[in-house]
């Protein structure tokens, strides 16, 4: 499924789909719409994409939001169909509903006296106990603060 993109190229570009009239006709994932709990706008709409693609969302669209925090999503060939299909969400670098407390209790601990056991103790058991009741809605980013 070799073709080239101007007469007198110099290399075959390799297309994923059908080569018609030596025009790739990439297979793509229909529009999809996923829901993330606790992640960000919670509902992702993820446009129709052509196949060896990575779908790229905001996390969420409030105004303050962080414009560099992204949930991406990648359109697959499937060279047994012939067609594309979505892999996994990746949401990864998105906040939660817990990524602020987390973010301050690790702030709580970087700043921590390790000789004081009392203190010690009782960050140790917040972030324990936020961790183990929000664990099935925390994302990559979250996990890497604990």
């Amino acid at each position: 499924r070799e073709y080239t993109e101007t007469t007198g190229s110099t290399f075959c570009s390799i297309c994923q789909g059908q080569v018609i009239n030596n025009e790739c006709q990439a297979s793509t994932c229909d529009e999809a719409t996923v829901t993330l709990e606790g992640v960000g706008d919670v509902n992702f709409t993820f446009p129709s994409t052509a196949s060896g693609i990575t779908a790229t969302l905001d996390c969420s669209t409030a105004e303050d939001a962080d414009a560099s925090e992204k949930v991406t999503r990648y359109c697959r060939y499937d060279s047994t169909t012939g067609i594309g299909s979505w892999d996994s969400t990746n949401s990864g670098q998105c906040s939660t509903e817990f990524t602020a407390a987390i973010e301050d209790l690790a702030e709580e601990i970087n700043n921590l006296n390790v000789a004081n056991t009392t203190a010690t103790d009782a960050v140790t058991a917040n972030m324990s106990a936020l961790a183990s009741n929000g664990a099935a809605n925390m994302s990559a980013k979250d996990y890497n603060n604990i």
